[in-house]
């Protein structure tokens, strides 16, 4: 093979990471689709492996759905914003090396960020861009060198912010608006009724959600919201990438 032949893939490999730039952020567009300039593995992803799992299920006692929901009526005083998040735990030791969401207004940007659900300190803040209404847009950030390293059996706490960047509060804006997944049970003799929350997907267990909304310039702390378990809905969707050691 010639010197030049050895450089076409390089040269690709480059043009491709430059491609996958935006807003001082990498976009990943795994696993749904061609994989990215990412490394020989690619990161867990496990809100998107058990929301895929469950709206696929063939089961007789339980349906999911995923349902847009607006996040701003005035006639019904529903406030336009909220923080929306899960606090989580893996099994193993690993690293959070991308953060995303699944949001069904295209081309808007929102803020996730990843908190230790002990000490409330943000541990990673990115903004991500919602690519596609029905497919997790990721942003990484390992590629980005802010990878988060991630203790077995401590709890932490993914969460996002409904209102999209560049957004006036309390505006009806379809950027604002959020997914609600939602289990209808269809058997209410079944003893154990599947629910949404808590899940295990992999090495991590979704243990608990919370939605608080809002109608000023302060957004709520994670420290100051109370959260909900068993829960047969939750209200916006938000996923981390997750690497074991």
């Amino acid at each position: 093979m010639s010197q030049r032949q050895k450089l076409i893939p390089a040269l690709l490999c480059l043009v491709l990471f430059y491609q996958s730039c935006s807003h001082g952020g990498i976009v990943m567009p795994f696993p749904h689709s061609s994989p990215p300039v990412y490394g020989p593995l690619l990161p867990q992803t496990p809100f998107q492996t058990f929301l895929d799992s469950v709206l696929s299920l063939k089961d007789t006692t339980v349906s999911y759905a995923l349902d847009e929901i607006p996040m701003w009526d005035r006639f019904a005083q529903i406030k336009g914003q909220a923080l929306i998040g899960y606090c989580f735990r893996s099994s193993k030791a690993g690293e959070v090396t991308a953060l995303g969401i699944l949001l069904p207004g295209q081309g808007y940007s929102h803020n996730v960020s990843l908190w230790d659900s002990v000490t409330y300190q943000v541990l990673a803040d990115v903004n991500v861009p919602n690519l596609n209404t029905k497919k997790f847009t990721y942003v990484s950030l390992a590629l980005l060198n802010k990878s988060v390293d991630i203790q077995p059996n401590h709890p932490y706490i993914v969460c996002f912010n409904s209102l999209a960047q560049g957004s006036p509060l309390n505006f009806a804006s379809r950027g604002n608006n959020i997914y609600q997944l939602h289990a209808e049970i269809l058997n209410p003799f079944v003893a154990t009724t599947p629910l949404v929350i808590p899940f295990t997907s992999g090495a991590i267990t979704f243990e608990s959600d919370f939605i608080v909304t809002y109608n000023s310039i302060y957004v709520p702390n994670p420290a100051l919201v109370g959260e909900s378990t068993n829960d047969q809905r939750v209200f916006g969707i938000c996923d981390i990438g997750f690497m074991s050691k």
